[in-house]
């Protein structure tokens, strides 16, 4: 029997675990998704006379992973409901598949009928002679301003338990509070997530520049004015997951398959145009990331500070790192050539 985490949705990640494996427990995943747009029932690949359903579904081959949390992590951003389709092996995966395909159909289609339902009884129930719309503003503008001051708080309490160094426990109880005064406005709000519980000066800046927006938004401010922060705050997110990025892969270099994943995802950075730093400077970047050493590690945390630099406009600062990069860079492959 298949569980389903939340309520069915039109997009959804299939899981299953294989414990018959020689390597371990393995995860197999796949993705289900319905097409939002209706097309001509003879136009589509798949025709049965007792099925008349003209949105394409599409079903992904299922595919062994090696991290399924992170596979979960980014359905869920997706707004994929997760289900958990319980053990199978290599034989049977595709018959479980449409079983487990079979039965959340199903399960979608109820709950569909069920919101049907629901809002037929609520159209029934028309109440007249009520501001609603005044009301709703009322409501919304106190109960923004509300949320919003307890977000900052919130914000403030995170960043005094990484100054006064307390447990990953107390920060993570933290952040599940910033996640629950969360403001609807907020459509970067898991790029400012990573940057929230993080130290440095990385961090310090983004915290800073999205509390000052979050404010003047809340102020009604003109939009000349919010925009102000955009570019920054947007360069500031790619930098700060470039730098998670860096961290990780100097952790994992050991380990070439996780550290490949690492490159990929550095080079996906690579294809948003990052204002602060060429195609070029990026590619040096991960040559020096993926040599092993203190040296080179020391390397790739200047090529951070120098486009924190560029981003905030310190362009002489800037200049100065990208000389000692260089300088360090020379010396470090001469060396390595000569195998000192």
């Amino acid at each position: 029997m298949i569980k389903i985490q939340g309520p069915p949705k039109s997009s959804a990640l299939f899981f299953w675990t294989d414990n018959t494996s020689d390597k371990g427990k393995i995860y197999y995943a796949s993705f289900f998704t319905i097409s939002p747009v209706e097309m001509d029932i003879q136009d589509l690949h798949f025709q049965d006379e007792s099925v008349n359903f003209s949105f394409p579904i599409m079903v992904h081959e299922p595919l062994p992973c090696s991290n399924i949390e992170k596979i979960i992590s980014d359905a869920r951003e997706r707004n994929a409901a997760i289900v958990d389709c319980g053990r199978t092996t290599v034989k049977s995966i595709r018959a479980r598949m449409k079983k487990a395909l079979g039965e959340y159909l199903q399960a979608l289609i109820a709950h569909l009928v069920q919101l049907q339902e629901k809002q037929k009884d609520m159209a029934s129930k028309n109440v007249v002679d009520v501001d609603f719309e005044n009301i709703k503003k009322k409501l919304k503008r106190a109960s923004s301003q509300e949320r919003l001051k307890k977000f900052l708080e919130a914000v403030d309490k995170i960043r005094e338990d990484l100054v006064n160094k307390d447990s990953g426990e107390v920060i993570e109880k933290d952040l599940i509070s910033l996640n629950k005064y969360r403001l609807e406005t907020e459509a970067d709000f898991e790029s400012f997530m990573q940057a929230a519980d993080r130290k440095g000066k990385i961090a310090d800046r983004i915290v800073s520049l999205y509390k000052e927006r979050l404010i003047k938004e809340n102020e009604s401010s003109s939009q000349t004015e919010v925009f102000e922060f955009e570019e920054e705050l947007s360069s500031l997110f790619i930098l700060n997951r470039l730098d998670i990025l860096r961290e990780e892969m100097r952790k994992k270099l050991a380990k070439t398959n996780e550290a490949i994943a690492i490159v990929e995802d550095i080079y996906r950075i690579k294809y948003l145009n990052p204002p602060f730093c060429s195609d070029d400077d990026l590619n040096k970047f991960c040559a020096i990331l993926t040599e092993k050493g203190t040296i080179p590690g020391n390397i790739s945390k200047k090529y951070i500070d120098k486009y924190f630099m560029v981003i905030t406009r310190n362009f002489a600062e800037a200049a100065k790192i990208h000389k000692q990069i260089q300088e360090a860079e020379k010396s470090y492959f001469s060396a390595k050539e000569k195998g000192e």
